[in-house]
């Protein structure tokens, strides 16, 4: 479960949620995942004489876990940031367990600098959790929020940018073409030139590759590339120093890894 928010606590605060907060706020199915914490806990606050006996009982906790909730949660100075740990295991709790089990959770920061240091942080692993409570849309998207608590957001608050970029490596040097997209081209080549022992393989390779691709080099949506292109033309006109992007020629060198198709 999540640190400093007792399992019991969390499963009352399903139950007040689903059964009691959605109905009364007549919250269409659609938008129960678009609730925010800070609602439910204002809600809260004006409910503390609900029937919390019938109520504890249907979340299958002691009768104190009600006083607990509130002495905890609701009238807590960091109660919501306990219960924003949780919060997508609350609000996804009647969401049925996936046919799919989930391995591992991985969250990557990859920063990019303009000289070609490339700083990695990330979280590999699952919430501690009951078994059949891990394979869940909740305990996995609450995986996902402390990770990327965890590889991002804390990894900037304790280093800074700075401590960041001189904590990485630079992964550009005097090459004159993209060392990305020459690796990315020799690779390329490599799949087409498999062994026919070894073709059978050559999809899940390209799969591999492209996986690769997506996570150092994620391709941007057609309105981002139009905006960053009128920021880089803004600042030219402005006659500030603008370093250009290193972009791989196709050439027998990077494989035209740029324009092939993939096999």
């Amino acid at each position: 479960m999540a640190p400093n928010l007792d399992v019991r606590i969390c499963a009352l605060c399903s139950v007040l949620f689903q059964n009691y907060f959605c109905r009364e706020e007549e919250v269409p199915a659609a938008e129960i995942p678009r609730v925010q914490p800070g609602k439910f806990l204002e809600w809260l606050r004006n409910h503390y004489s609900l029937e919390q006996y019938a109520i504890c009982e249907q979340a299958g906790v002691p009768h104190n876990t009600w006083a607990e909730l509130f002495e905890q949660i609701v009238h807590s100075p960091v109660g919501s940031e306990r219960l924003t740990v949780v919060w997508p295991m609350i609000v996804l709790a009647n969401r049925a367990i996936p046919r799919h089990t989930v391995q591992s959770v991985h969250t990557i920061m990859l920063l990019t600098w303009a000289d070609g240091n490339i700083s990695v942080t990330s979280s590999l692993g699952l919430p501690i959790l009951h078994k059949e409570e891990a394979n869940s849309d909740g305990a996995i998207a609450a995986a996902v929020l402390q990770g990327v608590k965890t590889s991002c957001l804390d990894a900037i608050l304790e280093n800074g940018l700075d401590g960041l970029h001189d904590m990485g490596v630079n992964h550009r040097g005097p090459m004159s073409v993209d060392p990305y997209e020459l690796l990315c081209g020799i690779i390329h080549k490599g799949i087409k030139a498999l062994e026919p022992e070894l073709a059978q393989y050559g999809p899940f390779l390209a799969a591999y590759l492209q996986l690769i691709r997506r996570l150092i080099r994620p391709p941007l949506p057609p309105a981002v590339i139009a905006q960053i292109d009128l920021l880089n033309k803004q600042d030219a006109e402005e006659h500030r120093a603008v370093k250009p992007v290193l972009q791989a020629t196709p050439s027998q060198a990077t494989g035209g890894f740029a324009t092939d198709n993939m096999p």
